[in-house]
Protein backbone atom coordinates (compact mmCIF):
# COMPACT_ATOMS: atom_id res chain seq x y z
CA UNK A 1 0.00 0.00 0.00
CA UNK A 2 1.27 3.49 -0.89
CA UNK A 3 1.88 5.09 2.52
CA UNK A 4 1.94 8.61 1.10
CA UNK A 5 -1.40 8.10 -0.70
CA UNK A 6 -2.90 6.80 2.54
CA UNK A 7 -1.77 9.90 4.42
CA UNK A 8 -3.09 12.24 1.72
CA UNK A 9 -6.50 10.55 1.67
CA UNK A 10 -6.71 10.56 5.47
CA UNK A 11 -5.78 14.25 5.56
CA UNK A 12 -8.45 15.11 2.99
CA UNK A 13 -11.08 13.22 4.99
CA UNK A 14 -9.98 14.89 8.23
CA UNK A 15 -10.06 18.32 6.59
CA UNK A 16 -13.64 17.78 5.44
CA UNK A 17 -14.71 16.51 8.88
CA UNK A 18 -13.10 19.45 10.67
CA UNK A 19 -14.82 21.93 8.37
CA UNK A 20 -18.19 20.34 9.18
CA UNK A 21 -17.45 20.36 12.92
CA UNK A 22 -16.50 24.02 12.85
CA UNK A 23 -19.78 24.90 11.17
CA UNK A 24 -21.70 22.95 13.84
CA UNK A 25 -19.72 24.56 16.65
CA UNK A 26 -20.42 28.05 15.30
CA UNK A 27 -24.15 27.32 15.17
CA UNK A 28 -24.11 26.06 18.76
CA UNK A 29 -22.10 29.00 20.09
CA UNK A 30 -24.32 31.52 18.27
CA UNK A 31 -27.38 29.90 19.81
CA UNK A 32 -25.91 30.10 23.32
CA UNK A 33 -24.87 33.72 22.82
CA UNK A 34 -28.35 34.68 21.57
CA UNK A 35 -30.04 33.34 24.72
CA UNK A 36 -27.31 34.14 27.24
CA UNK A 37 -26.49 30.49 27.90
CA UNK A 38 -23.16 29.07 29.05
CA UNK A 39 -21.88 26.89 26.17
CA UNK A 40 -18.96 25.19 27.99
CA UNK A 41 -19.50 23.41 30.26
CA UNK A 42 -23.12 23.21 29.19
CA UNK A 43 -25.93 22.03 31.40
CA UNK A 44 -28.26 19.31 30.06
CA UNK A 45 -30.97 21.96 29.93
CA UNK A 46 -28.87 24.09 27.55
CA UNK A 47 -28.20 21.13 25.28
CA UNK A 48 -31.90 20.20 25.29
CA UNK A 49 -32.90 23.72 24.31
CA UNK A 50 -30.44 23.64 21.43
CA UNK A 51 -31.71 20.27 20.20
CA UNK A 52 -35.30 21.48 20.25
CA UNK A 53 -34.19 24.56 18.32
CA UNK A 54 -32.53 22.35 15.69
CA UNK A 55 -35.67 20.24 15.34
CA UNK A 56 -37.45 23.16 13.67
CA UNK A 57 -35.29 22.86 10.54
CA UNK A 58 -33.05 19.77 10.83
CA UNK A 59 -33.55 16.07 10.26
CA UNK A 60 -33.14 13.65 13.15
CA UNK A 61 -29.84 12.33 11.81
CA UNK A 62 -28.50 15.89 11.52
CA UNK A 63 -29.44 16.60 15.12
CA UNK A 64 -27.41 13.60 16.25
CA UNK A 65 -24.42 14.95 14.32
CA UNK A 66 -24.73 18.29 16.12
CA UNK A 67 -24.92 16.52 19.47
CA UNK A 68 -21.76 14.61 18.64
CA UNK A 69 -20.06 17.91 17.76
CA UNK A 70 -21.00 19.35 21.17
CA UNK A 71 -19.43 16.32 22.87
CA UNK A 72 -16.20 16.81 20.90
CA UNK A 73 -16.15 20.52 21.75
CA UNK A 74 -16.42 19.75 25.46
CA UNK A 75 -13.67 17.14 25.33
CA UNK A 76 -11.45 19.65 23.56
CA UNK A 77 -11.73 21.90 26.62
CA UNK A 78 -11.14 19.06 29.07
CA UNK A 79 -14.73 18.15 29.93
CA UNK A 80 -15.23 14.41 29.52
CA UNK A 81 -18.96 14.24 28.89
CA UNK A 82 -21.29 12.35 26.56
CA UNK A 83 -24.66 14.08 26.55
CA UNK A 84 -26.37 11.11 24.87
CA UNK A 85 -25.91 9.26 28.18
CA UNK A 86 -27.60 11.97 30.26
CA UNK A 87 -31.09 10.71 31.09
CA UNK A 88 -32.95 13.96 30.33
CA UNK A 89 -31.14 14.39 27.00
CA UNK A 90 -31.74 10.74 26.14
CA UNK A 91 -35.50 11.22 26.62
CA UNK A 92 -35.51 14.26 24.35
CA UNK A 93 -33.59 12.34 21.67
CA UNK A 94 -36.14 9.53 21.79
CA UNK A 95 -38.97 12.03 21.54
CA UNK A 96 -37.40 13.81 18.55
CA UNK A 97 -36.87 10.51 16.82
CA UNK A 98 -40.53 9.64 17.28
CA UNK A 99 -41.68 13.04 16.01
CA UNK A 100 -39.22 13.58 13.15
CA UNK A 101 -38.74 9.96 12.14
CA UNK A 102 -35.47 8.23 11.43
CA UNK A 103 -35.97 7.37 7.78
CA UNK A 104 -33.51 8.69 5.22
CA UNK A 105 -35.33 10.40 2.36
CA UNK A 106 -34.33 8.68 -0.85
CA UNK A 107 -34.47 10.32 -4.24
CA UNK A 108 -36.36 8.62 -7.04
CA UNK A 109 -34.47 6.49 -9.57
CA UNK A 110 -33.76 7.63 -13.10
CA UNK A 111 -35.28 5.22 -15.63
CA UNK A 112 -34.66 4.77 -19.39
CA UNK A 113 -37.96 6.55 -20.03
CA UNK A 114 -36.84 9.54 -17.94
CA UNK A 115 -33.48 9.57 -19.71
CA UNK A 116 -35.25 9.96 -23.05
CA UNK A 117 -37.29 12.87 -21.67
CA UNK A 118 -34.12 14.52 -20.36
CA UNK A 119 -32.44 14.05 -23.74
CA UNK A 120 -35.21 15.93 -25.49
CA UNK A 121 -34.47 18.99 -23.30
CA UNK A 122 -30.70 19.06 -23.87
CA UNK A 123 -28.80 20.83 -26.63
CA UNK A 124 -27.14 18.05 -28.66
CA UNK A 125 -23.75 19.75 -29.05
CA UNK A 126 -23.41 22.16 -26.15
CA UNK A 127 -24.72 19.69 -23.56
CA UNK A 128 -22.87 16.63 -24.89
CA UNK A 129 -20.83 16.37 -21.68
CA UNK A 130 -23.92 16.30 -19.48
CA UNK A 131 -25.58 13.67 -21.64
CA UNK A 132 -22.50 11.44 -21.71
CA UNK A 133 -22.06 11.74 -17.93
CA UNK A 134 -25.72 10.91 -17.30
CA UNK A 135 -25.64 7.80 -19.47
CA UNK A 136 -22.34 6.54 -18.08
CA UNK A 137 -23.60 7.22 -14.54
CA UNK A 138 -26.72 5.17 -15.26
CA UNK A 139 -25.02 2.18 -16.91
CA UNK A 140 -22.10 2.08 -14.47
CA UNK A 141 -24.06 2.79 -11.24
CA UNK A 142 -21.55 5.56 -10.49
CA UNK A 143 -21.56 7.86 -7.50
CA UNK A 144 -21.59 11.52 -8.51
CA UNK A 145 -18.20 11.97 -6.82
CA UNK A 146 -16.65 9.62 -9.40
CA UNK A 147 -18.25 11.26 -12.40
CA UNK A 148 -17.50 14.93 -11.76
CA UNK A 149 -15.43 16.96 -9.25
CA UNK A 150 -16.94 19.13 -6.50
CA UNK A 151 -15.41 22.22 -8.11
CA UNK A 152 -13.00 22.99 -10.94
CA UNK A 153 -10.19 23.71 -8.50
CA UNK A 154 -10.87 20.44 -6.65
CA UNK A 155 -10.42 18.32 -9.77
CA UNK A 156 -7.99 15.48 -9.05
CA UNK A 157 -7.44 12.96 -11.89
CA UNK A 158 -6.60 10.30 -9.31
CA UNK A 159 -10.11 10.55 -7.84
CA UNK A 160 -12.49 11.79 -10.54
CA UNK A 161 -12.76 10.28 -14.02
CA UNK A 162 -10.29 11.67 -16.52
CA UNK A 163 -10.13 11.12 -20.26
CA UNK A 164 -7.43 8.46 -19.87
CA UNK A 165 -9.62 6.52 -17.42
CA UNK A 166 -12.18 5.81 -20.16
CA UNK A 167 -10.85 3.56 -22.93
CA UNK A 168 -12.92 3.27 -26.12
CA UNK A 169 -13.12 -0.17 -27.68
CA UNK A 170 -15.07 -1.34 -30.76
CA UNK A 171 -17.53 -3.14 -28.49
CA UNK A 172 -17.85 -0.38 -25.86
CA UNK A 173 -15.98 1.33 -23.03
CA UNK A 174 -13.65 0.16 -20.28
CA UNK A 175 -13.80 2.57 -17.34
CA UNK A 176 -11.05 2.47 -14.71
CA UNK A 177 -12.02 3.70 -11.23
CA UNK A 178 -8.98 4.46 -9.10
CA UNK A 179 -10.74 6.05 -6.13
CA UNK A 180 -14.19 5.76 -4.61
CA UNK A 181 -16.00 5.63 -1.29
CA UNK A 182 -14.67 2.10 -0.83
CA UNK A 183 -11.27 2.61 -2.51
CA UNK A 184 -9.54 5.22 -0.36
CA UNK A 185 -5.90 4.12 -0.43
CA UNK A 186 -5.30 2.89 -3.99
CA UNK A 187 -5.49 -0.69 -2.77
CA UNK A 188 -7.20 -1.75 -6.01
CA UNK A 189 -8.69 -0.54 -9.27
CA UNK A 190 -12.22 -1.19 -10.45
CA UNK A 191 -12.70 -1.92 -14.17
CA UNK A 192 -16.24 -1.37 -15.42
CA UNK A 193 -17.34 -2.41 -18.93
CA UNK A 194 -20.04 -0.49 -20.78
CA UNK A 195 -21.41 -2.06 -23.96
CA UNK A 196 -22.12 -0.25 -27.22
CA UNK A 197 -25.77 -0.26 -28.31
CA UNK A 198 -26.92 -0.60 -31.94
CA UNK A 199 -26.08 2.29 -34.25
CA UNK A 200 -27.89 5.57 -33.50
CA UNK A 201 -29.66 4.19 -30.44
CA UNK A 202 -30.66 7.26 -28.38
CA UNK A 203 -29.47 5.72 -25.10
CA UNK A 204 -26.08 4.44 -26.24
CA UNK A 205 -23.46 5.63 -23.73
CA UNK A 206 -20.55 4.85 -26.05
CA UNK A 207 -21.84 6.95 -28.93
CA UNK A 208 -22.66 9.76 -26.49
CA UNK A 209 -19.13 9.73 -25.07
CA UNK A 210 -17.49 9.54 -28.51
CA UNK A 211 -19.54 12.53 -29.63
CA UNK A 212 -18.44 14.45 -26.54
CA UNK A 213 -14.78 13.67 -27.31
CA UNK A 214 -15.17 15.09 -30.82
CA UNK A 215 -16.93 18.25 -29.62
CA UNK A 216 -14.70 18.84 -26.55
CA UNK A 217 -11.17 17.58 -27.35
CA UNK A 218 -8.81 17.72 -24.35
CA UNK A 219 -5.55 16.15 -23.04
CA UNK A 220 -5.69 12.66 -21.44
CA UNK A 221 -5.39 14.07 -17.89
CA UNK A 222 -8.36 16.41 -18.38
CA UNK A 223 -11.76 15.77 -16.75
CA UNK A 224 -13.88 13.29 -18.66
CA UNK A 225 -16.82 15.67 -18.99
CA UNK A 226 -16.65 19.34 -19.98
CA UNK A 227 -19.07 22.13 -20.79
CA UNK A 228 -18.88 25.71 -22.03
CA UNK A 229 -18.78 28.53 -19.52
CA UNK A 230 -18.26 32.04 -20.90
CA UNK A 231 -17.25 30.43 -24.21
CA UNK A 232 -14.44 28.30 -22.83
CA UNK A 233 -14.46 24.64 -21.82
CA UNK A 234 -14.44 23.93 -18.10
CA UNK A 235 -15.12 20.81 -15.97
CA UNK A 236 -18.71 19.89 -15.17
CA UNK A 237 -18.92 20.08 -11.36
CA UNK A 238 -21.34 18.68 -8.78
CA UNK A 239 -23.47 21.82 -8.60
CA UNK A 240 -23.48 22.38 -12.37
CA UNK A 241 -24.41 18.75 -13.05
CA UNK A 242 -27.27 18.84 -10.52
CA UNK A 243 -28.53 22.19 -11.80
CA UNK A 244 -28.63 20.91 -15.38
CA UNK A 245 -30.39 17.72 -14.25
CA UNK A 246 -33.05 19.64 -12.33
CA UNK A 247 -33.61 22.09 -15.16
CA UNK A 248 -34.00 19.30 -17.70
CA UNK A 249 -36.40 17.39 -15.46
CA UNK A 250 -38.52 20.50 -14.88
CA UNK A 251 -38.69 21.22 -18.62
CA UNK A 252 -39.70 17.58 -19.14
CA UNK A 253 -42.62 18.05 -16.73
CA UNK A 254 -41.17 16.10 -13.79
CA UNK A 255 -40.75 17.13 -10.14
CA UNK A 256 -37.05 17.97 -10.12
CA UNK A 257 -36.73 18.02 -6.32
CA UNK A 258 -37.48 14.28 -6.24
CA UNK A 259 -34.23 13.51 -8.09
CA UNK A 260 -30.51 14.05 -7.54
CA UNK A 261 -27.19 12.95 -8.98
CA UNK A 262 -27.57 9.74 -6.96
CA UNK A 263 -30.74 8.91 -8.95
CA UNK A 264 -28.61 7.58 -11.82
CA UNK A 265 -26.82 5.12 -9.53
CA UNK A 266 -30.05 3.96 -7.97
CA UNK A 267 -31.87 3.86 -11.30
CA UNK A 268 -29.19 1.83 -13.06
CA UNK A 269 -28.96 -0.74 -10.27
CA UNK A 270 -32.75 -1.09 -10.02
CA UNK A 271 -33.13 -1.47 -13.77
CA UNK A 272 -30.37 -4.09 -13.90
CA UNK A 273 -32.15 -6.14 -11.24
CA UNK A 274 -35.42 -5.93 -13.14
CA UNK A 275 -33.58 -7.24 -16.19
CA UNK A 276 -32.51 -10.30 -14.19
CA UNK A 277 -28.94 -9.37 -13.26
CA UNK A 278 -27.75 -11.21 -10.10
CA UNK A 279 -27.42 -9.12 -6.95
CA UNK A 280 -23.76 -10.03 -6.52
CA UNK A 281 -22.85 -8.74 -10.01
CA UNK A 282 -24.82 -5.52 -9.49
CA UNK A 283 -23.03 -5.01 -6.19
CA UNK A 284 -19.65 -5.65 -7.84
CA UNK A 285 -20.23 -3.24 -10.72
CA UNK A 286 -21.58 -0.53 -8.41
CA UNK A 287 -18.74 -1.05 -5.92
CA UNK A 288 -21.02 -1.57 -2.94
CA UNK A 289 -19.15 -2.85 0.12
CA UNK A 290 -22.36 -3.26 2.13
CA UNK A 291 -25.91 -4.41 1.52
CA UNK A 292 -27.05 -0.86 0.68
CA UNK A 293 -27.97 -1.94 -2.85
CA UNK A 294 -30.71 -4.12 -1.31
CA UNK A 295 -32.49 -0.94 -0.16
CA UNK A 296 -33.15 -0.08 -3.80
CA UNK A 297 -34.44 -3.51 -4.67
CA UNK A 298 -36.63 -3.73 -1.56
CA UNK A 299 -38.56 -0.74 -2.87
CA UNK A 300 -39.50 -2.28 -6.19
CA UNK A 301 -43.20 -2.04 -7.13
CA UNK A 302 -45.60 -4.56 -5.63
CA UNK A 303 -46.15 -6.10 -9.07
CA UNK A 304 -42.46 -6.98 -9.33
CA UNK A 305 -42.37 -8.54 -5.88
CA UNK A 306 -45.64 -10.34 -6.58
CA UNK A 307 -43.80 -12.36 -9.24
CA UNK A 308 -41.79 -13.96 -6.43
CA UNK A 309 -44.99 -15.05 -4.68
CA UNK A 310 -46.32 -16.46 -7.96
CA UNK A 311 -43.07 -18.37 -8.51
CA UNK A 312 -43.30 -19.97 -5.04
CA UNK A 313 -46.96 -20.85 -5.54
CA UNK A 314 -46.26 -22.35 -8.96
CA UNK A 315 -43.55 -24.62 -7.56
CA UNK A 316 -45.69 -25.66 -4.56
CA UNK A 317 -48.51 -26.65 -6.91
CA UNK A 318 -46.23 -28.56 -9.30
CA UNK A 319 -44.52 -30.45 -6.45
CA UNK A 320 -47.80 -31.57 -4.89
CA UNK A 321 -49.40 -32.93 -8.04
Amino acid sequence: MDHRAKLVSAAAYASSTIATRRSQWRAYLRFCASFGLVPIPASPRTVIRFLIHLSTYCKYSTILNYLSAINVLHRHFGHNVTFQDVFAVKLIIRGLRRILGDVQEQKLPITPEILLRIRSELMADRDSGFWAAMLIGFYSFFRKSNLVPKSAKDYDPSKTLSREDIIVRPWGLVICVQWSKTIQFKQRKLLIPVVRLPSNHPLCPVQAYERHLRLFPAPPSSPAFLHFRADYATPITHSVFTAKLHKSLSLAGLQASHYSGHSFRRGGATYAFRCGAPIELISLQGDWSSDAVLLYIAQLPLERRLSVAHLIAKNIISSST
